[in-house]
């Protein structure tokens, strides 16, 4: 059989990559799947545009979704592939590059809208010159409820007993409990710091808080509830009032106090690639090599004829602490400085929690050349030590 040409595929949970659409962490915990509702429509998808004539070569993608509810922990995926299907008597080779590959892994906690933009632009100014204009790849995502935290902040000041409750909830823990990571075939670090080999990626899901102390005096102090803790409460009291005295009078304003959090990291490695014929025959290619933007794989079966590709991902759990320590001062020209000290406490002493959770594979296949989610299927494979 000649050599068979793979057009630009779509392997993706979803397009763009949601929580709610992407597979469990763990099989048996999440929440479950009708807790959570989502949206997503590709807005532009063209043809690449090529001219000979002036040596341009345009291609572009936008892609927008939306999920609210509660969902996870999952993670979700969205990668394009195309490349070139090898197969005679003797064997099978496939060599796909990998492009707008993005990662989204957490969990949803309220409402998330996303974003996913690529555009590439280039220009062949000789046959020994090529001169890229743009070459832009985003993967962006707006989670909603740390702007309705905000705006209760800034309101709390004018509703009795609410700043002292804000004060409590440490800053920043609104912001969500996922991550979003781009480059699977390039080289990535986990989270200790060392190398994974290519064709793995890491995502660390971080719920992260900072209480800050000097924050939580003052209001306690302006609401009267330390007063109330006679004698030593009075005393308190009126030294936190002076302390707030003198920082207005000095026009700084000083937080600091400790960061506390947790992170469940999530290792994902394309582990197998697939072609399909026509009867559903498949042949697997599970040695791989992986380069800068691109995989390739041989097996000893043939195939006759190509109808769909599958991708598996392989991936691993594990889990950390994170403490740290904030200090910020701000001036009454608008002008700030912050140091922050932060470490993951089980990486720090060689602890890897993921070693003891089990692997879990999942595979998604499209029809080779389609770039819509409606051909898409996914199974999952199951799970091993």
């Amino acid at each position: 059989m000649p050599k068979i040409n793979i057009p630009e595929t779509l392997i993706a949970t979803s397009d763009p990559a949601m929580i709610s659409e992407g597979f469990h962490f763990y099989p048996d915990f999440h929440f479950p799947d009708w807790w959570s509702v989502d949206v997503s429509e590709t807005i532009l998808d063209p043809k690449p545009y090529h001219s000979k004539l002036t040596g341009v070569n345009i291609e572009a993608r936008v892609s927008i979704g939306g999920e609210a509810g509660l969902s996870g922990p999952n993670y979700g995926t969205s990668m394009i592939m195309n490349g070139e299907l090898d197969s005679d008597t003797g064997g099978s080779k496939i060599t796909l590059a990998v492009k707008e590959d993005n990662f989204v892994a957490g969990t949803l906690n309220g409402i998330k809208v996303y974003l996913s933009l690529y555009l590439y632009w280039k220009q062949y100014v000789s046959p020994w010159y090529t001169k890229e204009l743009i070459n832009i790849d985003k993967n962006i995502s707006y989670d909603l409820i740390t702007i309705f935290a905000n705006v209760a902040r800034k309101i709390g000041k004018k509703i009795p007993g609410l700043d002292t409750i804000l004060a409590f909830i440490p800053k920043g823990a609104e912001k969500g409990f996922w991550d979003m990571r781009s480059g699977i075939t390039c080289i990535n670090k986990d989270i200790k710091g060392d190398e994974l080999p290519r064709g793995s990626i890491q995502l660390t899901p971080t719920m992260e808080g900072f209480v800050d102390l000097v924050n939580l005096a003052e209001t306690l102090a302006e609401d009267g509830e330390v007063a109330l803790l006679e004698p030593e409460g009075a005393a308190i009291d009126e030294e936190t009032k002076s302390v707030v005295e003198a920082e207005e009078d000095a026009g700084v304003k000083v937080q600091t106090g400790p960061v506390l959090g947790i992170v469940l990291p999530i290792t994902i490695s394309i582990s197998k690639l697939k072609a399909y014929d026509v009867s559903g025959y498949e042949v697997t290619f599970d040695q791989l090599n992986f380069s800068d933007g691109g995989v390739n794989g041989t097996s000893d079966n043939s195939l006759s004829n190509l109808d769909k590709i599958g991708v598996c991902l392989t991936h691993r759990v594990g889990f950390d602490i994170r403490f740290g320590w904030k200090v910020k001062a701000s001036f009454a020209k608008k002008k700030s400085w912050q140091s922050k000290w932060e470490t993951n406490l089980l990486a720090d002493f060689g602890v890897d929690i993921s070693q003891l959770n089990p692997e879990h594979t999942n595979e998604i296949k499209n029809q080779a050349g389609s770039e819509t989610t409606g051909s898409i299927e996914v199974v999952f494979l199951g799970s091993s030590q």
